[in-house]
C-alpha cells in the first residue's frame, strides 16, 4: 500500500472514529419520557411538553432533564420522573438537587432503602441548592432511632449556621434519649424562632414532664397550644417542585389576593395569563361575576365550562354546588 493511499485510510478512520464519538455524545442516554398526559390540566400538559422540548434540543443539559424529571414528579408521574432526574445527575455529578428529588419518590413510594442511599450520597455532593438533603437525612435517622447519626447530620448545619433552628430542635430530639438537661438546654437556642418555637415548647414540655417538673411542664405546654404553626423552614428545592405543580393554585390565589387589596387591574392581569393556559380559572371568576350580578344562569354556564376545561379543579364544581 502506498504512503499517500495508507495516510488517507487512517484520515478515513480518524473521521470515522470522531463521528461515531459525536454520534454516541449526543445519541446516549435514557429515552425522553413520554407518559399519557390527557388527564392532566392544559397548564400541567404545557409544562411537561416544553420540558420535553428542551431536552431534544439540549440532549446534555443537566438542568434541562432536571426540569423535565421535576415537572412529572409534580405531577405525580413518579416513575417516568425517576430516569430523566438520574440522567440529571449523572450529566451534573457535583449537585445534590438530583439524588435529593430521587430520594423524595423513593420515600413517597415506601422505598426507604433506595431512599437512604440517595440521601447519603446527595450530602455527601460538593454543591447544594439548600440544606434540605441534609435535613430529610437526619429526620430520616431520627424516625428509624439512628439518633446518633442524626445527631452528627444536625451538627454539620449548626457547624455551618450556628443559629439554625431546626437543626438545634433536631439535635435536641436526638439527645433526650441520652441526656435531657442537655436537651432541654439546647431548646433555650430555637424556642423564639418562628420556624421551631412551638415543637420547642412541645419538646420541653415533655422533657419536663419527664423530669418530674410537671408545673413547669404544664407552663411549657401551654405556651405551645397558644402558639401558631411553625413557619416551615425555606426549602428552594421543595418551592420550585411546588411553583411546577400548583401553578394553577397560585394564580387562584394571587387573583384573590389582589381583589382583596382593591387591585382590580393587577387582579384582571393575573385572569388575563389564566386565559389561555388555566381556562377553568377564567370561568371560575366569570361565574362569579355573573352571580354578583344575580346572573345565576350564566353562572352555571361558566361553571359548567370550568368543569369541562379540568375536572381536577375543585372550584368549579364547589361553586356549582352552592
Amino acid at each position: 500500500m502506498s504512503k499517500s493511499r495508507r495516510n488517507a485510510l487512517v484520515a478515513t478512520l480518524v473521521v470515522l472514529t470522531l463521528g461515531g464519538a459525536v454520534w454516541w455524545w449526543f445519541s446516549s442516554g435514557p429515552d425522553i419520557p413520554t407518559p399519557e398526559l390527557s388527564k392532566l390540566s392544559k397548564g400541567a400538559r404545557a409544562l411537561i411538553q416544553k420540558a420535553q422540548d428542551e431536552v431534544k434540543e439540549h440532549p446534555k443539559s443537566a438542568l434541562a432533564w432536571g426540569a423535565l424529571g421535576m415537572a412529572l414528579m409534580a405531577h405525580e408521574l413518579r416513575d417516568d420522573a425517576l430516569p430523566s432526574l438520574k440522567q440529571a445527575e449523572a450529566l451534573s455529578t457535583q449537585e445534590s438537587k438530583w439524588p435529593y428529588l430521587q430520594a423524595l419518590i423513593h420515600l413517597q413510594k415506601g422505598e426507604t432503602d433506595l431512599a437512604l442511599t440517595l440521601l447519603q450520597r446527595a450530602v455527601e455532593k460538593p454543591v447544594h441548592a439548600s440544606d434540605a438533603p441534609h435535613l430529610r437525612l437526619a429526620r430520616f435517622y431520627l424516625e428509624t432511632g439512628q439518633n446518633d447519626r442524626a445527631a452528627k447530620e444536625y451538627l454539620k448545619l449548626i457547624q455551618n449556621e450556628v443559629s439554625h433552628p431546626r437543626a438545634i430542635l433536631g439535635l435536641a430530639r436526638a439527645r433526650a434519649e441520652e441526656d435531657v438537661d442537655e436537651a432541654i438546654e439546647l431548646l433555650k437556642n430555637c424556642q423564639e424562632s418562628r420556624y421551631a418555637q412551638k415543637e420547642a415548647h412541645q419538646l420541653l414540655a415533655e422533657l419536663l414532664f419527664r423530669k418530674g417538673e410537671k408545673e413547669d411542664a404544664k407552663e411549657a405546654q401551654s405556651k405551645a397550644e397558644a402558639l401558631r404553626e411553625d413557619i416551615a423552614w425555606p426549602d428552594p428545592i421543595q418551592e420550585e417542585l411546588e411553583n411546577m405543580k400548583s401553578s394553577l393554585h397560585h394564580l387562584t390565589r394571587e387573583y384573590q389576593r389582589l381583589m382583596s387589596i382593591g387591585d382590580g387591574s393587577g387582579a384582571q392581569e393575573v385572569l388575563r395569563k389564566a386565559e389561555q393556559t388555566y381556562p377553568e380559572l377564567y370561568w371560575l371568576v366569570e361565574g362569579r361575576m355573573a352571580l354578583q350580578k344575580g346572573d345565576a344562569v350564566r353562572a352555571e354556564s361558566a361553571f359548567r365550562k370550568g368543569i369541562e376545561s379540568n375536572p381536577a379543579y375543585v372550584e368549579n364544581r364547589n361553586a356549582l354546588a352552592l
